[in-house]
């Protein structure tokens, strides 16, 4: 008997979905999925991961269906390694691996609704003679280059420069700043928050989903409107906190994170970050630094006895 190994590599995929449930009828020829993934959150225990898998045109009731591989639970440094039996007839067919998020009572709850169907993982199989391989959608921002730039545009004065940062490149330029963030549009179901410590307290800027476009929190800044996301620190300081303040030395994040309001503290993987320099100079851009290896990712063999 003859074995058949093919890896697929699953990475983040940053969509949401719900997914019909089909059992296949052919019980027959069983072969084996290993799968192997890391860099997973911890989920309290009314939520599981379940992987699932979409099918080559195949349809009920004229919509195409998907599924269900199999339920999982993480170790808790967010590992999870794990065997399950497949019918080859569905093999054949697949078209990609998915991970999602559900709630374990398998329907809507008070207690967490609307979770059901969020892409933490997904890997697209493509056929040819020779393999079968995975395509990558998006699984680092390595290889982007994202700046940030100290001044203050939301207001007229010109003695408190060093107390907002905005997320913009090249301010001047004779055509005025673009945008300094160089990853793409936060895909359904996840937006990106940045903050920045100041004296030792934590503030948001406020989350946004594109480079370009103002964020949607501006509690802090001045009157000018600015296309942008990031913040001036003006107005309304939090306690403890006073403004206008002096940046230089403060720490900047940006996290990418579920909008589900259940699961954005749990679905939290931070991105970029840097520490604004002490002799900072205002109207400069300087880089962001991306932060490596925190995205989910995993492998998929696939064993077909032939």
């Amino acid at each position: 008997m003859k074995k058949l190994v093919v890896y697929l590599a699953l990475f983040l995929m940053v969509i949401a979905s719900a997914c019909d449930v089909i059992e296949p009828e052919n019980k027959e020829n069983v072969s084996k999925v290993e799968f192997s993934f890391k860099n997973l959150k911890q989920l309290p225990d009314t939520l599981t991961y379940v992987v699932w898998n979409t099918f080559k045109d195949r349809m009920v009731n004229n919509k195409k269906v998907d599924g269900v591989v199999d339920y999982f639970n993480v170790n808790q440094d967010g590992t999870a390694s794990f065997v399950t039996d497949k019918v080859l007839f569905d093999i054949h067919d697949m078209v990609t691996f998915f991970v999602t998020i559900e709630d374990t009572t398998g329907h809507y709850s008070e207690t967490y609704p609307s979770v059901r169907g969020l892409r933490i993982i997904e890997g697209s199989l493509f056929a040819n003679d020779v393999d079968i391989t995975s395509k990558t959608h998006m699984g680092s921002y390595s290889g982007t280059n994202n700046y940030y730039t100290v001044f203050t545009p939301t207001d007229d004065l010109t003695d408190n420069e060093k107390s907002g940062f905005w997320f913009v490149d090249s301010v001047g330029f004779e055509n005025g700043p673009v945008a300094g963030l160089g990853f793409g549009v936060a895909g359904t179901g996840y937006t990106y928050e940045a903050f920045i410590e100041i004296n030792g307290t934590e503030v948001s800027t406020g989350e946004f989903s594109s480079a370009i476009g103002a964020d949607l929190d501006n509690s802090y800044s001045g009157a000018n409107p600015f296309g942008f996301p990031g913040e001036d620190f003006l107005n309304n300081a939090p306690s403890g906190l006073t403004f206008p303040t002096d940046l230089s030395g403060a720490k900047i994040s940006v996290v990418l994170k579920a909008t589900n309001p259940v699961l954005s503290s749990i679905i939290t993987y931070p991105v970029l970050e840097a520490t604004i320099p002490q002799d900072v100079q205002t109207g400069t851009s300087y880089m962001l630094n991306v932060v490596e290896d925190v995205l989910p990712e995993g492998t998929a063999k696939i064993i077909i006895e032939i």
